[in-house]
């Protein structure tokens, strides 16, 4: 009796601590929402997004060549010893009276004591200069280009990142949609179970069954529960790395909201039209990267051209140990002509040419085979869809023999065991489908993917 109290007590505290620590709630969440978590988590899209910045930094600083470069330049000097030295002998020097005729026969000398001065001992210089490219064979111009590419390659680099962390979310989202609807076809298993061992329970205890029968339905029942364990660690250690892919904590509780039976034939996703491939990051990729060689072409070719220049420079120089000073300023033209390298760059500009036309070789290659991908991706979509169908096809049968089965065990025809085979049959059926219908999914996205949608 005591023992009874006991229990009481601890039942009726258990049921105070569940009203007060209610369960966690379920967490939903859609496609469309796991797409946009993913890509704002993504490592990957965040340093595309800072490539892009990058590049257009560097598009900014090739601008700036079009305009006068400006330097200032300052110089303070302290020599050991100075750097130039005017040194007299000293002596008698004739005392002049202003007649040229008598210069040469003076009879009055002054006497001068030898003198030694240094000067450029200690100096400082201030020089500002502007100079503005006016021809430099096409360098600054071809220059802007290769920034401007640089920049579109980036965005096409993040654009197929983008499109990668889609297609991972969507193939990690189905596979874990596909394991909460077999979760249902073992609870749907454990329904029958359930009712079957109440009738052979009865049944035993009324003498018209033998015990087997309930060996059997244990039997069945303890592999049901190992096959759900087995189910719920593999949507568990799924929901881990599906958590991880969005940039979310781990959420035991998360429950996916689309349905595996939400989709349309193949003809519904056909996408392919005239210059379909243009949509493609890969090939948009390619043909910067021709572009590219060609601007290199380009700015190999101006390496061998003249350079013209002009411009201005203002000075400031003062020699500190005889407290003089001097501004000046004059303007300049600069022409460059390369004359060895004409000759010698010939064969570097063959090379680049060379390299431009394996570019163009190697995109027209990667279109045949995006070609080739398409339509495999196609030929995966229809044989996906064809499988949906036959397995339709099998479910229908298999619903059926469970129903005649159900039915004629009920009037005791057939075994418990021909009963349990037949919902296993259903069974195996309902979960081919859910992998047809999940392979689908993933097959529709790929294929998207492959057509630029």
């Amino acid at each position: 009796m005591r023992n009874r109290i006991i229990s009481s007590t601890y039942l009726v505290v258990a049921a105070l601590l569940l009203a007060f620590y209610p369960a966690k709630s379920q967490v939903e969440m859609s496609l469309t929402t796991a797409i946009a978590k993913a890509m704002e988590s993504s490592v990957n899209i965040t340093n595309s997004e800072l490539e892009v910045e990058a590049a257009n930094v560097v598009k900014q600083k090739a601008a700036a060549y079009y305009y006068p470069q400006v330097n200032f330049d300052g110089v303070v000097m302290h020599a050991i010893d100075p750097l130039l030295e005017i040194s007299s002998p000293g002596g008698n020097l004739p005392v002049y009276d202003g007649n040229p005729a008598n210069l040469a026969s003076a009879t009055q000398f002054a006497y001068t004591p030898p003198s030694q001065i240094g000067l450029l001992q200690k100096l400082g210089v201030a020089s500002l200069s502007a100079s503005q490219p006016i021809y430099t064979g096409g360098k600054i111009k071809v220059g802007n280009e290769l920034a401007d590419v640089g920049v579109a390659i980036r965005e096409e680099q993040k654009y197929m990142a983008e499109n990668e962390m889609r297609l991972t979310t969507e193939q990690q989202y189905w596979q874990i949609v596909a394991l909460q609807e077999k979760q249902k076809t073992i609870d749907g298993f454990r329904e029958l179970l359930d009712r079957l061992s109440v009738q052979v329970d009865d049944a035993y205890k009324a003498g018209l069954t033998i015990r087997n029968d309930v060996y059997k339905l244990k039997l069945e029942q303890s592999q049901l529960a190992l096959n759900e364990n087995k189910l719920q660690n593999g949507k568990a250690l799924a929901l881990m790395q599906f958590c991880n892919t969005i940039g979310e904590d781990f959420d035991s509780t998360l429950f996916l909201l689309d349905h595996l039976d939400n989709f349309e034939s193949p003809a519904f996703y056909l996408q392919v039209g005239a210059g379909y491939l243009s949509n493609l990051p890969e090939v948009r990729l390619l043909e910067k990267s021709v572009e590219v060689q060609a601007l290199q072409s380009k700015l190999k070719n101006a390496d061998y051209k003249p350079t013209v220049a002009v411009g201005v420079n203002a000075f400031f120089l003062t020699q500190f140990e005889e407290q003089t000073s001097a501004v000046n300023a004059f303007g300049f033209a600069s022409v460059s002509v390369p004359l060895t390298p004409v000759w010698m760059g010939k064969h570097d500009l063959e090379e680049q040419l060379i390299k431009e036309k394996i570019s163009r070789n190697t995109l027209e290659d990667t279109k045949h085979l995006l070609e080739l991908r398409t339509a495999k991706s196609w030929t995966d979509l229809k044989e996906a869809y064809a499988e949906i169908q036959i397995m339709q096809e099998r479910i229908e049968q298999a619903t059926e023999n469970l129903r005649v089965n159900q039915t004629s065990f009920d009037s005791g025809v057939v075994t418990l065991s021909e009963l349990l085979e037949a919902k296993a049959l259903q069974t195996e059926a309902l979960d081919k489908m859910i992998e047809a219908k999940t392979k689908y999914k993933i097959t529709i996205a790929t294929y998207l993917q492959h057509v630029g949608k």
